[in-house]
């Protein structure tokens, strides 16, 4: 009983780990892809308020 328990803990464990790990690749990757449309979205206010 104590090993399925601690077995069940190192797959939990493991399966957090790898979520956080993906989450910042896919972080990473997805602020690449934005920053260039924000800026054009700034530009554009900029002119329509001036």
């Amino acid at each position: 009983m104590d090993q399925l328990f601690a077995w069940a803990w190192i797959v939990f464990a493991v399966m957090v780990i790898s979520g956080n790990v993906l989450h910042l690749l896919y972080k990473k990757s997805e602020a690449g892809k934005r920053a260039v449309p924000l800026r054009k979205q700034e530009k554009v206010r900029a002119r329509l308020r001036g």
